[in-house]
């Protein structure tokens, strides 16, 4: 059986409410943080990518370059949707 790897860089890895910081940065929206009863699915950590960079392994873009994909991505093919909301 291979091992697990988290795919990334250390200097891209955030708690969820510092990657919305840094996502509000491009698009303007509210932040809303809610407390979330079902505590066995936080998800509010950072990761650590030190066994694959191990490896050799690198990321291609940076953090803000994938955001403005993703950004152009959604604008492009979702603009019905945010529209109409």
């Amino acid at each position: 059986m291979g091992e697990v790897f988290n795919i990334g860089s250390n200097d891209m890895s955030f708690s969820k409410l510092a990657l919305v910081r840094r996502i509000k940065k491009y698009i303007d929206f509210e932040i809303v943080i809610r407390n979330l009863k079902d505590k066995k699915n936080r998800r509010n950590y950072i990761i650590n990518f030190d066994k694959i960079e191990k490896i050799g392994f690198k990321a291609k873009i940076s953090l803000d370059q994938g955001i403005n994909e993703l950004i152009k991505f959604y604008v492009t093919r979702f603009t019905f949707y945010v529209t109409c909301y």
